[in-house]
């Protein structure tokens, strides 16, 4: 009996330390990276290569929750990490 559900994939990475680009990642629904793109303390640099490779992902949704070496970017600390990021659906981090 087809009910109309439609089964949703969800694909999951976290602690990729700058090396997110050698991961063959599967195709899904949603990608969800939940921290340390970043390797030790984040630059903005960092940001800036995981935002583009981001770009890159045929997920429609990506959320990206910021881990502690993410955290640690030097930037002023009133910040929205979270606009370093525009290619992700939502940014999680902690105030």
């Amino acid at each position: 009996m087809d009910n109309g559900s439609r089964t949703v994939k969800v694909v999951h990475l976290s602690d990729t330390h700058t090396f997110h680009k050698q991961y063959n990642v599967p195709t899904g629904d949603i990608l969800i990276h939940t921290g340390d793109f970043c390797r030790h303390q984040g630059a903005v640099k960092d940001f800036a290569k995981f935002d583009a490779w981001l770009k890159q992902q045929p997920h429609p949704y990506k959320l990206v929750v910021l881990g502690n070496h993410d955290m640690d970017t030097y930037i002023p600390e009133d910040e929205d990490l979270g606009k370093m990021l525009p290619s992700a659906s939502h940014v999680f981090q902690k105030k």
